[in-house]
């Protein structure tokens, strides 16, 4: 602890006791109060654009995102022995699960953040007929691919579990598919009325643990792209950890689209990508191959089946999102 003594004193904190929470974060307390010290991540280039973020955050008043201590130098982090350290208030973990509250909280700091940041540029209409027009065909590729598998499992006598698990999952995997292709073909419709496309602050690592009441924290993977990107990671993160309770992120979702409007082509692009199957589409192939090896049967299974959960929650926000978009339109 020794060393941690000694980046403390950048900040004029000696401390009374000093807790190590994992291998790189320390509670701190001192003078009464509570801090957090972290040993980052943070690259040369990622330094960079961590450094940006908080000077986003003051230029535009973004309380949302967890205040980094200076140092008595004005600096925002200390580096010792080649690494990087930064100061933040303690925050208490007193409730990690996700709810109604937590998760209306989370979508209006997150909206607003990716409002508060938003750029427009223009869209490069060739480009990006071609990039969706190529995934478009990977997906009728991966549609045949599954198909063939399928038949083939059918055909034996004796499918593994993990054959039976695909056959259970064929009609959701192919409708993902076929729903793809429809998405990418109203993608390419509205690019020719939607010219313009936002480019935010992303958080780039938006996990439940990261996110609390008041402030988001563990900014170290940020990125300026578009906003959908924090959404499917956001997404992804709850349908692994509490699948359970996905509805919520649907039913909710309205509280988001308050604080950061998405248009209709945002919206497709972003059930696009809740429905991508590629990891699901290889893991198949890995496993047909062989080329899998030292993981178990039971471990691979479970991959599946969370993948799966994935599509399966893609097809219901799709669903959520032609609702909305057909009750608007009939408006």
């Amino acid at each position: 602890m020794e060393n941690i003594t000694e980046i403390l004193q950048y900040y004029g904190i000696f401390p009374q006791a000093i807790v190590q929470i994992s291998d790189r974060v320390f509670k701190i307390k001192a003078n009464g109060k509570e801090y957090a010290l972290k040993r980052s991540r943070l690259s040369k280039q990622s330094l960079k654009t961590w450094l940006s973020v908080y000077q986003n955050a003051a230029r535009q008043n973004l309380y949302e995102i967890i205040p980094v201590y200076l140092t008595q130098q004005k600096q925002l982090y200390v580096e010792a022995d080649g690494e990087n350290y930064y100061l933040t208030p303690w925050i208490p973990s007193n409730h990690r699960n996700i709810g109604e509250h937590r998760l209306h909280s989370i979508y209006k700091q997150l909206g607003r953040i990716h409002l508060q940041t938003k750029s427009m540029y223009q869209l490069g209409k060739k480009e990006l007929v071609n990039n969706f027009q190529a995934y478009k065909d990977s997906c009728k590729d991966n549609e045949s691919r599954l198909l063939a598998w399928v038949e083939k499992i059918e055909q034996t006598h004796y499918p593994s579990p993990i054959e039976l698990q695909v056959l259970t999952h064929f009609r959701d995997l192919r409708l993902s598919f076929q729903r793809s292709q429809s998405l990418v073909d109203q993608i390419i419709y509205q690019s020719e009325s939607e010219t313009n496309w936002g480019i935010s602050l992303n958080h780039g690592n938006m996990q439940l643990g990261h996110l609390f009441e008041h402030y988001i924290i563990n900014w170290e993977r940020a990125s300026y792209k578009h906003a959908i990107y924090d959404l499917v990671d956001l997404f992804h993160d709850g349908i692994i950890r509490e699948p359970q309770v996905s509805h919520q992120y649907i039913e909710s979702f309205p509280v988001y689209m308050e604080e950061n409007p998405l248009n209709r082509l945002e919206q497709c692009l972003l059930s696009l990508y809740l429905l991508n199957s590629n990891d699901y589409i290889k893991m198949m192939e890995s496993y047909h191959t062989k080329s899998i090896r030292n993981q178990s049967h039971i471990r691979q299974s479970m991959e599946l089946e969370q993948m799966y959960r994935m599509v399966v929650f893609g097809l219901n926000f799709d669903a959520y999102i032609e609702r909305n978009a057909t009750g608007t339109e009939q408006d």
